[in-house]
């Protein structure tokens, strides 16, 4: 891995090309980690769709489904983060030191998770525009927690001085990123032989949901966390010049 100069343009090429470098480097792993992380949510839908009858029950329970299924998407998020940065960094990480990022960022990770989450929905409610800007402002505020260590306001103001003057490149990324993940879906459905309201349906508890929620989250949620990183990855780069071994050396 080459330094990158201070001030150097941010290349989107560079961007995607170290992203799936890194996805095709550790695709067995980074597959199982994104299943893995979904098989919770899966497993409770199912079994409430299945054994609970009473309505506000199930009710009751989509709370903390959704809470245990973002705490493991979190966990699998940092896992994945730990890995790609030290790959773009010239260095390795085990399983353990993998889990062991996912689970010191755990909670910090949600909470930012929950803050961004509410504010770019509440934005792209109320007037579409507004949710994309804060969207790419914070594009890179997963990775500088985990990555970092910071705080989640930290984290995210860190990430809006990363993207500063660099945005319009993160937008183009984003949008790519939300039209790929709309294309697996739609391949799903055509796989499926199912309608749009049927799949959603059997993705909220089914048995075919039980199978088809870990496969997605297994392609979707690695190329997620990797591309988010690279994105990082790439401002830190343009922004401090540094080599790999300065990189690296942050989990050290």
């Amino acid at each position: 891995m080459t330094s990158i100069p201070t001030g150097g343009r941010f290349d989107m090429g560079r961007v995607v090309s170290r992203t799936f470098g890194v996805l095709g480097a550790n695709l067995l792993p980074f597959l199982l980690l994104g299943a893995a992380g979904a098989a919770p949510r899966a497993l409770m839908l199912w079994a409430t769709r299945t054994y609970i009858t009473d309505p506000s029950v199930a009710g009751v329970l989509t709370l903390p489904i959704t809470i245990v299924a973002a705490l493991a998407g979190c966990l699998v998020q940092a896992a994945i983060t730990r890995k790609a940065y030290q790959s773009f960094s010239g260095k390795d990480s085990s399983f353990g030191d993998m889990l062991g990022t996912g689970v010191q960022a755990l909670f910090p990770l949600f909470l930012m998770s929950i803050c961004v989450g509410f504010m770019v929905g509440l934005s792209t409610l109320a007037f579409i525009v507004p949710g994309f800007i804060l969207a790419t402002r914070w594009a890179a505020a997963g990775p500088a927690l985990i990555v970092q260590k910071l705080s989640p306001f930290e984290a995210m103001g860190r990430s809006a001085d990363l993207t500063k003057g660099r945005r319009w490149p993160i937008f183009g990324l984003l949008i790519a990123y939300f039209l790929a993940l709309a294309a697996i879906e739609i391949a799903l459905v055509a796989v499926s032989g199912a309608s749009l309201t049927t799949f959603s349906k059997t993705l909220n508890g089914g048995l075919y949901g039980l199978l088809v929620v870990p496969a997605l989250n297994a392609i979707t949620v690695p190329i997620t966390a990797a591309g988010a990183t690279s994105i990082y990855y790439e401002l830190r780069a343009t922004r401090d010049g540094f080599g790999a071994d300065t990189t690296a050396a942050v989990f050290e």
